[in-house]
Formats: structure tokens, C-alpha cells, sequence
């Protein structure tokens, strides 16, 4: 018997190519018992490449009595329906970012599991940044007075390398770069800052997907935000963070430095907060992968758990609901 943990990994797309193998490669955190995707080919080559003795076709298929655990790296759509199979079955589930294309998907996801009693975390892997951590610490405690705006910008000429189209796809990627890559950042907000209390919501829709998208949000406390996302224009692509006594800026990688400029003009480039080992984004994914193992384990919950990874799908689907033309947008509140 394998000492560690036997992982399905349902999915053999862009990300589990790049990310989830070679991360498992280096750090043996579970023995990968099977890789499943109804791309043969692609699936055959990878499981050659690292090993893997198993290669499905089909979800239905797996021995579940031969796996402990599931990572599900599968297009949106699927999400919830893969992930309710495997929670049925008493299988611990990761599943990759959005949770499910709608709230309704992530309420019954965690209602099974809650129901069967099993783990169930959601990929949303930048809770894991050294940066995101240190953010929130410095909004909830006040470390340089209150919060008073904050301005976040993601966005590239997009070029992630895909094995379909789906993210073209409202039905399938369950909208556009908001639902996207905006997710994350949608998360980072929540766990950082909190709930918006208002928002209003910009895109560029007409009939598809949204490639460019801005929220001015106000929050709780009052602390006013920008949030602007974009698959077809370059952004500033960090977050800034006005404080009564201090402004931030850090950039979106796991390894970013976080930049400070106190109001007496003080300028602070403060790598103390990175934690030694985060060279690169896939460290983070391996802190996840990490989470997700001793989940499994000790027992404990999840860092990031279902119940945590609803709140960024009900907030796309608050600016969806109330979604205005980017032509109609207002520079200022």
C-alpha cells in the first residue's frame, strides 16, 4: 500500500500540464493513482511523461476504492456535477477555480458535502501568497490606520495556452475574463477587505463573453475601490491599497514585493514579509496541494473550503445581474 494519499486527477488540460504534474513531480505530496480526460492522446502522453499507471477516459470509470482523493482541473461547466459524483462516493474533492458556474452548483456542492462528511477545497490558490496574507493583516488590524481606496488591475493580451475553447463559451466558462482570472482577484478582495456592500458593474459584453470588465465597489467600513480586469489590453496588473497612513502596491505573483510609501514619504520595499521558499507561483500551488493533503489526513478544514469559495461566485453573479456598458463608465464615484 502507498504511503501517500492516491489522487485522481480528473482533467489533463493546460494547467495540470504546466502546473499540477510538475508540482507533484517535485513535491510528492500524493501518489498520482489516475489522470482522467476524454483527450486520450493528451492524457497518454502526460501519464507517460510522470508515471502515471492509470489513464481514463471517462469520470464513471474511476476505482474509487482505489483513490483517496480528487483534483478536479476540468472546464467550468463540469465542475459541479464531477465534483457531486466524487463527493458521493465519500472522496475528497480540490476543485479548481470558479467553484461551479453559478451559487446554486457551489450550494449543493456543499451541501454534499457536508452531508458525507468530506473535505471539500476549492482552487483558489492566491489565498496562499505570503502578499495576500500580509494585506489582510494590514487591513483587519489596522496596521497603517483605516483603509480608505484601493485600485486593482489584471490584464494582458491573453495567450494562456488551451486545450479548448470552452472559456469562449458563457454557457460552459460561465462568463467571460470576470469569472476568468478575475475570480482570483474577487477573492483576494473578500478575503482581504470583505463583502462589497454596493456595486456597480462595467463590461464590454454584447452577446458572448466579456473580455474587459471594471467594479467600483464600496465597502462596509466605507473604503471606496476600483477593481478592472481585461483579456485584450495591458493593465498596471498589481493591487493598490491607500491606508490613513500609508499606500501599498504589490504585484499579482506569489513572489512579489510589496512596495510601501509612508505619508512622511518613506519608501519601504519590504521582501521581509516573503517567505524564503516562495520563488516562484508554483510554490504556491504546492502550499495548496499541502493544505489539501493534511485536510485529508488531520480532518481539519480546508484553508480555502466551499463554503469560503461560494462568496466570489455570488459576487459575479451580483455584477452580472446589474451589469451597465463599459461605454457608460465613470471616472469617478
Amino acid at each position: 500500500m502507498n504511503a501517500l494519499p492516491r489522487l485522481a486527477i480528473i482533467g489533463a488540460g493546460a494547467l495540470t500540464e504546466s502546473v499540477y504534474l510538475p508540482v507533484l513531480k517535485e513535491n510528492p505530496l500524493f501518489h498520482v493513482a489516475c489522470l482522467v480526460d476524454v483527450n486520450n492522446t493528451q492524457a497518454s502522453m502526460l501519464a507517460q511523461q510522470y508515471n502515471i499507471s492509470k489513464v481514463l477516459s471517462n469520470v464513471n470509470d474511476i476505482p474509487y476504492e482505489e483513490i483517496d482523493a480528487a483534483l478536479v482541473v476540468l472546464p467550468n461547466f463540469l465542475h459541479a456535477s464531477v465534483t457531486l459524483a466524487l463527493l458521493e462516493k465519500g472522496i475528497p474533492v480540490l476543485v479548481e477555480k470558479p467553484m461551479a458556474n453559478t451559487s446554486h452548483d457551489c450550494e449543493l456542492m456543499n451541501a454534499k458535502a457536508k452531508a458525507k462528511g468530506t473535505q471539500l477545497a476549492v482552487g483558489l490558490v492566491r489565498r496562499f501568497y505570503p502578499t495576500t496574507m500580509f494585506l489582510k493583516e494590514a487591513v483587519q488590524q489596522e496596521l497603517f490606520g483605516k483603509l480608505i481606496s484601493f485600485d486593482f488591475e489584471e490584464g494582458h493580451v491573453f495567450e494562456w495556452k488551451l486545450q479548448s475553447d470552452y472559456l469562449l463559451s458563457k454557457e460552459k466558462a460561465g462568463g467571460g475574463v470576470l469569472m476568468d482570472t478575475g475570480i482570483h482577484m474577487l477573492d483576494q478582495l473578500i478575503y482581504c477587505i470583505g463583502i462589497p456592500k454596493e456595486v456597480v458593474y462595467y463590461d464590454d459584453n454584447s452577446g458572448g463573453v466579456e473580455a474587459d470588465c471594471t467594479l467600483k465597489v464600496t465597502m462596509e467600513k466605507g473604503a471606496k475601490g476600483t477593481l478592472s480586469f481585461s483579456r485584450i489590453r495591458p493593465l498596471r496588473n498589481s493591487m493598490v491599497l491607500h491606508f490613513e497612513h500609508a499606500t501599498f502596491e504589490v504585484g499579482l505573483n506569489a513572489y512579489s514585493e510589496l512596495t510601501i510609501c509612508l505619508n512622511n514619504g518613506i519608501m519601504l520595499n519590504s521582501p521581509v514579509i516573503l517567505d524564503g521558499n516562495v520563488l516562484k507561483n508554483k510554490n504556491a500551488f504546492k502550499a495548496q496541494l499541502e493544505d489539501f493533503s493534511q485536510s485529508i489526513t488531520s480532518g481539519h478544514a480546508c484553508k480555502v473550503t466551499g463554503v469560503e469559495g461560494i462568496q466570489a461566485v455570488q459576487l459575479v453573479e451580483r455584477c452580472y445581474a446589474s451589469r451597465k456598458s463599459i461605454h457608460e463608465i465613470q471616472t469617478a464615484f
